[in-house]
């Protein structure tokens, strides 16, 4: 699996402002798959290329 091979990672996208009037204040920006440009065309059995 992918996810385990460390191929696709799980982005957790919190954080807390660091200045102006939220400072402090906790921040999300929801979570996320990150995986390489090079590792896309394994997702998928069969693809196409668009140039």
């Amino acid at each position: 699996m992918m996810v385990d091979a460390g191929e696709i990672r799980y982005d957790i996208r919190m954080g807390t402002y660091g200045s102006g009037k939220n400072m402090g204040k906790p921040h999300d920006h929801g979570s996320g798959f990150r995986i390489k440009e090079s590792n896309l065309i394994k997702l998928y059995r069969l693809h196409e290329i668009v140039n």
